[in-house]
């Protein structure tokens, strides 16, 4: 029997991953990236390993709050969020928000949430962090613009939460004039040569002032790089302090004399001269 109606077909296909998700939820090895799959979301095929990463990276199971920029299925009605539902299944006890340029408040439920409007709408996306987050993981799967997903991201950022995760997916555009991109790698616009700038936040206790002074974005505590996407991780830091001048410029040669003078309350250990030019210290005679 061939189902011409969308909306029946919807309910029906909702029905039936109704029961087969309360079922697998009693899984003790379930997987994220198998939500994906079973709700046909692209997401199992294309970014796979980047989800087992995320899956790994945090305790998903103390989430309550995850949004979606795009949903899918353009303007057909009852068609897409595929990926949100997926979402909504794996964190079954998190309010899922979805935001998109066309209305899909079809998906609407109890603890799902759609958004109508634009991606590149700075206020729209202020407005939406404020009353609504902090969110534990935030998916770009817009309009894959670049300028878009720049602006997105300035104005969420913000409102993502400790350890939480960005996921910026289909990074192709950043190649193409097509898409605002930039085959020459302009970080104004190329998403990866953006976030490559901002790789040493990962490491931001080792940065002198007049580093420190220019950088954005210090709490970013990983960034993994894949093929056409990226994942940031959220951590929050104290004020930052700027990493010691002297010990940042010391040389070799001072580090080896200052290691010299260090008193050692056992006569038998010995400090040797590394090919490196370091001093180790050793208790081998």
């Amino acid at each position: 029997m061939i189902i011409k109606n969308r909306k029946t077909r919807f309910k029906i296909k909702k029905f039936i991953l109704n029961i087969f998700f309360y079922l697998y939820s009693f899984n003790p090895n379930r997987k994220l990236n198998k939500y994906f799959y079973y709700t046909k979301s692209d997401k199992y095929k294309n970014y796979s390993d980047l989800y087992n990463i995320v899956q790994a990276l945090t305790n998903y199971k103390k989430f309550n709050k995850v949004l979606e920029i795009g949903i899918g299925g353009h303007d057909l009605e009852y068609q897409g969020g595929a990926s949100l539902l997926a979402l909504n299944y794996f964190f079954n006890k998190s309010k899922i928000y979805g935001l998109d340029l066309m209305n899909k408040e079809f998906l609407d439920t109890k603890r799902i949430k759609t958004f109508t409007a634009s991606q590149n709408d700075k206020k729209e996306l202020e407005k939406i962090g404020k009353k609504n987050g902090l969110f534990d993981i935030i998916i770009d799967d817009g309009s894959h613009f670049v300028d878009h997903q720049l602006t997105s991201f300035k104005a969420l950022y913000k409102y993502l939460n400790n350890d939480g995760l960005y996921i910026i997916e289909d990074l192709s555009g950043s190649y193409k004039k097509s898409s605002n991109g930039d085959p020459n790698l302009s970080s104004k616009k190329n998403i990866l040569e953006f976030f490559s700038k901002h790789v040493h936040s990962t490491n931001s206790e080792f940065l002198v002032n007049k580093v420190l002074k220019t950088k954005e974005y210090l709490d970013i505590s990983k960034i993994f790089f894949f093929g056409r996407a990226v994942l940031i991780q959220k951590k929050f830091k104290k004020r930052q302090k700027p990493y010691s001048k002297k010990l940042a410029y010391q040389k070799l040669y001072t580090l080896n004399k200052n290691r010299k003078k260090i008193k050692l309350h056992d006569s038998k250990i010995k400090p040797i001269k590394l090919e490196t030019g370091l001093i180790k210290f050793t208790n081998k005679i």
